[in-house]
């Protein structure tokens, strides 16, 4: 009752006649498509849009797969097994690889990979005015050094290789302080 009786005051707040019941809207009756016959009720929800924008049914691709197939399958690539030297490596080490009979380059694909980091040197004169440290020997500073050019400056390698047990921050700090001076 008390649902009632706030909604009676609503309706005198907004003047509303009480007697009055509302008046329900009009349904519209839409016109319902049934699927055909034998089409399957994926295919008809599919097809049938109801005033939805309609997508395109028409083909955009003028070859069928299977033409398409059957044209990259008719052409031959021919492979031969071809031997190379890779110019990254000192050694004069003959490799073989599978090439394209098509192939005409004569370098190693990959060499272009193989860069080699440029790790600075220093003589005995050197070091001895410019790049002493109290913790660290010139044995030690040399095996650094030496470890940073085998390894292109790959850390974790120089960190697991390096005699004394340091943290690879004082690695890097060390090494690249001695390249600053």
């Amino acid at each position: 009752e008390g649902y009632t009786r706030a909604m009676s005051d609503i309706k005198d707040i907004l003047g509303l006649d009480r007697a009055t019941p509302a008046v329900p809207a009009p349904r519209t009756v839409r016109p319902t498509v049934r699927k055909p016959e034998g089409m399957s009720r994926e295919v008809f929800a599919l097809l049938h849009t109801e005033g939805k924008s309609v997508l395109p049914l028409v083909p955009t691709c003028t070859l069928s797969p299977v033409d398409t197939y059957k044209e990259k399958q008719s052409r031959v690539t021919g492979w031969e097994w071809k031997p190379f030297t890779n110019v990254a490596r000192k050694d004069d080490l003959q490799l073989s690889h599978w090439v394209k009979n098509n192939d005409k380059s004569a370098s190693y694909a990959f060499a272009r990979f193989a860069k080699v980091v440029k790790v600075l040197s220093y003589t005995d004169v050197e070091y001895e005015q410019l790049l002493t440290h109290s913790n660290w020997s010139k044995a030690e500073s040399d095996t650094l050094f030496d470890l940073c050019r085998r390894f292109d400056l790959r850390w974790p390698v120089i960190h697991d290789r390096f005699p004394r047990d340091l943290p690879i921050e004082q690695l890097k700090e060390r090494f690249y302080e001695m390249c600053r001076t």
